[in-house]
């Protein structure tokens, strides 16, 4: 994949709704994005996006989608996940955080390290145990891949790059690299509704323009823009400016 031309330098750091959907793969309807990292360059231009989730108790939701998008630098707080018990899950009454993804590191092999090619994270990150356990999967594809017996797939994680090596004349206008863990709609409700809970997604955008002395005021270093979304074991997808069920047609005030 490419994130293709990145378009007029003018415009970059102009985000729309669209774009933070994208990112959760909304338009595809079947499958959700849950966690991913990309990341795209040009010569003039530098963007990444990145998504993540974690589980969060009904009662709670909706406030703590409130406090973090009015949270003023999105670098001041982050999703659990589930391998780290640390003080960022909470499990308090009336109000429980708890991670659910799993961040799988390969071992990289001598050769695979000295590779001026390789480009490609060997970490990924896939539905926890519990999630496995409840739909009785399994891992194929290297650990990629959560299949039932029957050979569907319920999660799966695409790498990609299509960074040119960095020897003098190789350099193409723009590329991009990164991995995204998609989960099954059905499967993933179905789940939210066993343990009672919803999940909330950030997705954040950041986007940089490439270090030049006579910009370096009008395009300073930013900590990105988030958009805060909650998914409801009903399928409704909320975020401050409305309501939407997955696949369908927007309620409520529509954002920008």
């Amino acid at each position: 994949s490419s994130f293709g031309d990145l378009g007029s330098p003018e415009h970059w750091r102009e985000r729309r709704r669209d774009d933070f959907d994208a990112e959760l793969g909304l338009e595809l309807g079947g499958e959700l994005i849950v966690d991913s990292y990309c990341s795209a360059s040009s010569p003039e231009l530098h963007g990444s996006a990145f998504v993540s989730s974690a589980l969060v108790g009904p009662e709670a939701a909706t406030a703590l989608v409130r406090a973090l998008q009015t949270c003023a630098d999105p670098n001041n707080f982050r999703l659990p996940e589930a391998e780290y018990i640390d003080d960022v899950e909470i499990d308090e009454p009336g109000f429980q955080l708890r991670g659910w993804l799993f961040e799988h590191r390969e071992e990289e092999s001598n050769l695979e390290e000295t590779d001026p090619l390789r480009r490609i994270d060997p970490g990924f990150t896939v539905p926890g145990p519990n999630f496995a356990a409840y739909h009785e999967l399994s891992h194929t594809g290297h650990g990629r891949v959560l299949a039932r017996s029957d050979g569907a797939e319920i999660a799966r994680v695409e790498t990609w790059s299509d960074q040119p090596p960095s020897e003098r004349g190789h350099r193409r206008a723009s590329y991009s690299t990164g991995q995204r863990t998609w989960v099954r709609v059905p499967e993933l409700l179905d789940f939210l509704i066993a343990t009672q809970m919803d999940l909330i997604l950030e997705v954040r955008i950041t986007r940089q323009y490439a270090e030049r002395p006579w910009r370096e005021e009008e395009h300073k270093y930013e900590s990105g823009q988030s958009r805060i979304y909650l998914l409801r074991g009903d399928g409704t997808l909320e975020t401050m400016e409305g309501h939407r069920q997955l696949g369908g047609a927007t309620c409520g005030a529509a954002g920008t």
